[in-house]
């Protein structure tokens, strides 16, 4: 299927519509890193422009302690997310005879090759954040254009993307893992208070729902390595805001929370509602098209992709799906959807980019038209392929500590 690229930039611009996140403060600092062509094994790479049919290694970034080039501004504001919580999940491999064991390990080779070191001045250690092209930054920059293209900034994004692959990565590569971790606890960014509910309960509820700044948050600073322009961004939450338009994911969280403090059942009921709504529902989930609707994704496929009144096209949000599919696992439910897991699972792997620079990573929207495949949007990004994984890794602890 062919869609014209101002649909694709539409779109793009819709995503804000489609997160009730934002992107919080982050302070930069001095970054210099050396390009090889020789991979590590547990360090961040990333990808090169190279023929598709081929095999080649793939360009590591590496750190260099000398001749640091600063970032700006220098140094780095800190946040107030710097306390340590403990998780109430633990994160396990997926058995390789499991359905779709497959998708996620190509999900975490995305998520390894966009784990990006960067060595801090004055810090001995280095730290790790997850970034990757995002053409949505500034205006002008190609849709479409591979990793390769140097014309638009790479978007390091603290919250979701770093924090939930810090968790993604841990089973499979742990000490990518823990140098997310050492960032964000670095910077003081573990948590925004509202994305962090994937893993434990917010001590005096949920922060807020709606993002301060926008899709893409506050601009911390940015660093420019090996020719590459690195932005530091993050999610940051307008404090006691209310989603009244109660998205998927808002209902989605806040069955989390609920569950987290000891209201089990009530965290589960409300995740039922997210898919058993109907039409007339904040948010449900539509057995005909096999999508999550709500008024983000109404909106996309009303006034972006000019769907007739038959709905012969429509569109779905990653990152939805994959937090409804985690809320299901950690909350044991698993048994109660058995019978919708399967076209759920289907409809969230649709998004996975399967060939080039992009193989692996999760689309954010995937577009859909009657009678033709899945189209996931140009591009991968870190929280859509975060969450994917963790919907098959997550585990719930027998027992809180």
């Amino acid at each position: 299927m062919k869609i014209h690229v101002v649909i694709y930039v539409a779109l793009l611009i819709a995503i804000l519509l489609l997160q009730s996140g934002c992107r919080s403060r982050f302070e930069p600092s001095v970054v210099q890193f050396t390009v090889t062509t020789s991979p590590t094994l547990e360090r961040g790479e990333r990808e090169t422009a190279t023929p598709k049919s081929t095999q080649t290694p793939t360009p590591t970034l590496r750190p260099t302690a000398i001749g640091l080039s600063k970032c700006n501004p220098d140094p780095l504001p800190k946040g107030v997310f710097g306390v340590e919580w403990q998780d109430r999940v633990d994160f396990e491999k997926v058995p390789p005879q499991s359905d779709h064991s497959e998708n996620v390990e190509k999900a975490i080779d995305w998520l390894k090759r966009h784990a990006w070191e960067l060595h801090l001045a004055g810090d001995v250690s280095t730290i790790s954040v997850i970034a990757w092209y995002d053409p949505t930054l500034h205006p002008g920059c190609d849709i479409c254009a591979d990793e390769s293209s140097y014309d638009c900034a790479f978007a390091a994004y603290l919250v979701t993307d770093t924090l939930w692959a810090s968790k993604a990565l841990a089973p499979y590569h742990p000490e990518i893992a823990e140098s997310l971790h050492r960032g964000l606890m670095t910077l003081k960014r573990y948590g925004n208070g509202l994305h962090e509910v994937l893993f434990h309960p917010i001590e005096g509820g949920l922060l807020g729902h709606l993002p301060m700044f926008g899709v893409h948050g506050t601009r911390i600073g940015s660093c420019v390595s090996s020719g590459r322009e690195l932005e530091l961004r993050t999610l940051e939450i307008l404090p006691n805001s209310i989603d009244q338009a109660q998205s998927c994911e808002t209902q989605v969280y806040e069955a989390l929370q609920a569950f987290w403090e000891g209201q089990e059942e009530e965290g589960r009921e409300r995740l039922r509602e997210v898919y058993h709504g109907g039409p007339g529902d904040s948010c449900y989930w539509d057995t005909v098209n096999k999508v999550f609707v709500d008024a983000a994704t109404r909106y996309v496929a009303k006034n972006l992709l000019d769907c007739d009144s038959a709905a012969s096209c429509f569109a779905n949000a990653t990152f939805k799906l994959g937090g409804f599919l985690y809320a299901v696992r950690v909350m044991d439910m698993e048994a109660e959807f058995a019978d919708q897991l399967p076209i759920l699972e289907e409809r969230l792997w649709d998004a996975q980019h399967q060939d080039g620079e992009m193989a692996g990573g999760m689309a954010h929207i995937v577009l859909y038209r009657s009678g033709e495949e899945p189209q996931p949007l140009c591009g991968a990004t870190g929280e859509a392929t975060s969450i994917a994984v963790l919907a098959y890794t997550a585990t719930t602890r027998a027992s809180a500590e």
